[in-house]
């Protein structure tokens, strides 16, 4: 049931790369291409639904706290120290060899506290630092808690109206910030997007849950509108916060119709195993393609002298494919050797402790 939208997690990931690279294809940049930080709320989205789905009969069978914040920890926190320790010595390296970086700035020691806690887009700072997209890794995490103590007290029902309340508090408060767009909130008010878009997900589990509906062979029909609808939406040149909140709405649909058992033509093609294994790879992509990124654009302006931002045409096609292949290629074994090493790590220590009191 999860492959599609895991493997269409992993498309939005490396559609996430090219959006943050300098290189673009022509000098009038697509308003597509300036408009995917709005991505990030299918991940979230994505999130509250596969907690869902693996939390609430546990949590309501007696999972205590200590094992679900194990369990947690130990899926996101070893591959954010990594990529925090990766930039550290990244950066370091650049300032000992004379080249200009921002630790006097952005990336300095109290940014690099808040990181090592999470803490660092909980409304702390004025900037996103060290690993920038780490920003919705400090927020998830707090969600996380933020679910288990909601599913312990006011919402033991597992009813429909406590996540409608919260996903409808979040955006108001986001509503009224009077911000241009959501992708303009990140280290400020952050959390608000993750809590609201993460409790979306969780309306559609329990939503599907509920009603049991077969969407039969009209599964074709939706999964291409919600497609058009997105690239429509994305795509528009002036945007605003209720165009945002528009792309949203698409996005939880990508998760409805996507994680239906049944398949259309769309849903065929994301259950390929290549897909299947870069949805796999997803949250190493997004973590490390910045990191990949900022190497390759070094190497063409400091070694080659390139000036990376005249790069046009094929030769950034190129390029940004070169980005996208390096990243999923370290992110594999980031995913060996961190993410999915200490994961089992985590889950083995909760079951040989038996952790099961709050």
């Amino acid at each position: 049931m999860l492959y599609k939208i895991e493997s269409l997690r992993g498309i939005l990931a490396c559609i996430v790369i090219i959006g943050h690279s300098s290189v673009t294809i022509t000098d009038n940049e697509f308003s597509f291409w300036k408009n995917l930080d709005i991505l990030i709320e299918y991940f979230f989205i994505l999130s509250g639904m596969v907690m869902a789905l693996a939390y609430e009969d546990k949590i309501k069978s007696g999972l205590s706290f200590k094992s679900y914040f194990i369990l947690r920890f130990g899926r996101i926190y070893p591959l954010h120290i990594f990529t925090v320790l990766l930039w550290f010595f990244y950066l370091l390296l650049k300032q000992v060899n004379g080249f200009e970086t921002e630790f006097e700035l952005k990336d300095n020691i109290w940014t690099f506290v808040t990181n090592i806690f999470l803490l660092h887009s909980m409304g702390i700072h004025d900037s996103l630092s060290w690993n920038f997209p780490s920003w919705s890794v400090s927020t998830e995490f707090y969600t996380y808690l933020f679910f288990y103590f909601f599913l312990v007290t006011i919402d033991k029902k597992r009813k429909l109206l406590i996540p409608i309340l919260v996903v409808a508090i979040s955006y108001t408060i986001l509503l009224s910030i009077n911000r241009e767009y959501l992708g303009a909130m990140t280290f400020d008010y952050g959390f608000f997007r993750t809590i609201g878009a993460f409790y979306l997900g969780v309306i559609i589990y329990r939503f599907k849950k509920k009603i049991n509906y077969c969407l039969g062979k009209r599964i074709n029909f939706y999964e291409i509108s919600s497609v058009f609808s997105f690239l429509f939406l994305i795509s528009l040149s002036e945007r605003f916060i209720f165009y945002d909140l528009l792309i949203i709405f698409v996005l939880a649909c990508f998760v409805y119709f996507f994680s239906e058992k049944e398949s259309g033509f769309l849903g065929e093609i994301l259950k390929k195993d290549i897909l299947v294994l870069v949805g796999k790879y997803s949250f190493s992509i997004y973590m490390l393609h910045i990191f990949v990124i900022s190497i390759y654009e070094f190497i063409l302006k400091n070694i080659l002298e390139i000036n990376v931002s005249s790069i046009r045409g094929i030769y950034s096609i190129i390029l940004n494919g070169t980005f996208c292949i390096t990243t999923i290629l370290l992110s594999k074994y980031s995913y060996i050797y961190i993410e999915d090493y200490f994961r089992k790590k985590s889950k083995d220590y909760v079951k040989k402790k038996l952790i099961n009191v709050i």
